[in-house]
């Protein structure tokens, strides 16, 4: 064999040995992520947002004050989840 071949036989097995690594590394970091995203999308999900919904639809409001307080309460979950984005 030529030593031009041997050279171009040695230099495609290490791209492939690296591109190996890379793609187990980015593996790893997608995992890490996804673990993180499960644990928020559960901290979120614990929310009490149902029970407050049921909570306003007992107060036998009408028309636009059940709409408000909706509304209202809705944002302010929004930023408690805001808050809890930032924390963790």
């Amino acid at each position: 064999m030529s030593s031009g071949l041997i050279i171009l036989i040695i230099v495609v097995a290490l791209i492939l040995i690296v591109g190996y690594v890379v793609a187990v590394i980015l593996r790893k970091r997608n995992e890490a992520l996804l673990a993180a995203l499960e644990e928020r999308k559960e901290k979120l999900y614990n929310l009490p947002v149902n029970d407050e919904v049921e909570a306003v639809k007992n107060m036998h409001l009408i028309g636009q004050s059940q709409i408000h307080l909706l509304i209202l309460k809705t944002i302010c979950l929004k930023r408690k989840a805001l808050i809890i984005h930032s924390v963790s």
